[in-house]
């Protein structure tokens, strides 16, 4: 497996589990989107697999660093894939958008707590979030919040 193949299945993988959680996805509003969304803000909140949450976002999607393990032609590499949440209302009321950007969030870190990787990469494989920020705003829309974060995975690939 090539390291560009792991880089492509992991945003691949990390939208799969987001887009079917059933916790996430029951939040009223919510879809998941695989890369920016549309300019369209009508959804509440949206999830951004592979996208840092701007709207003319053309930065970087995913990362991955690699090297050799000490075993055989494995090789020990991490996959960082950027996420964003956007929140949005039609009102000026900013801590409703924190509290369904912070419900939203949660619900992405129990689902990759919760990940069953082994499934998709190899049994060594662990994930966790990291790097998450937020950010508010007042648009033409209304209060908005944008909270990135980092789904890390981690493990040997050969």
């Amino acid at each position: 497996m090539t390291s560009q193949t792991v880089l492509a299945d992991a945003v691949d993988a990390v939208y799969d589990l987001l887009a079917a959680d059933v916790t996430l996805n029951a939040i009223t509003g919510l879809k998941v989107f695989d890369g920016p969304a549309l300019t369209d803000r009508s959804r509440e909140v949206e999830v951004w697999v592979g996208s840092v949450g701007t709207d003319d976002d053309d930065g970087t999607a995913a990362a991955l660093t690699s090297q050799p393990a000490d075993f055989g032609d494995e090789r020990d590499e991490v996959a960082e894939v950027y996420c964003a949440i956007w929140a949005i209302g039609g009102s000026t009321d900013m801590r409703t958008r924190r509290r369904k950007t912070a419900t939203a969030y949660d619900a992405i870190v129990s689902a990759v707590a919760g990940w069953n990787l082994a499934s998709v990469f190899t049994p060594s494989a662990t994930a966790d979030v990291v790097a998450a920020d937020l950010r508010q705003l007042q648009t033409a829309n209304g209060a908005a919040t944008v909270q990135t974060f980092t789904v890390r995975i981690m493990g040997y690939w050969s």
